[in-house]
């Protein structure tokens, strides 16, 4: 249970305020409510979305790097775990791709 409250600042350039919620639960109820909103507009989860960003990203590297490209600045652990998220959202290995 955290301190409930909202602290308010101001940018120094714009004058701009900015709200901060200092409730979790109000914070959590937040996160909650813009999940689904993207879910509603996108049709897919944010965390889904990110893999498939992540793996975009990858396999462009992949293309141009080949088998010894960076994996683990794409969020895998190695080749085997980009050719399984390869399969899973395409069932095509990166070779084929």
């Amino acid at each position: 249970m955290g301190i409930s409250g909202i602290d308010i600042f101001r940018d120094k350039e714009t004058g701009e305020e900015i709200k901060v919620i200092n409730d979790t639960s109000e914070t959590d109820k937040v996160t909650q409510e813009g999940e689904c909103y993207f879910k509603e507009i996108t049709g897919f989860s944010p965390k889904f979305c990110q893999k498939l960003d992540k793996f975009k990203q990858g396999l462009r590297q992949y293309k141009l790097h080949g088998y010894n490209f960076n994996h683990w600045e794409y969020g895998f652990t190695d080749f085997s775990h980009f050719a399984k998220v390869s399969k899973q959202l395409t069932t095509w290995p990166p070779s084929d791709l």
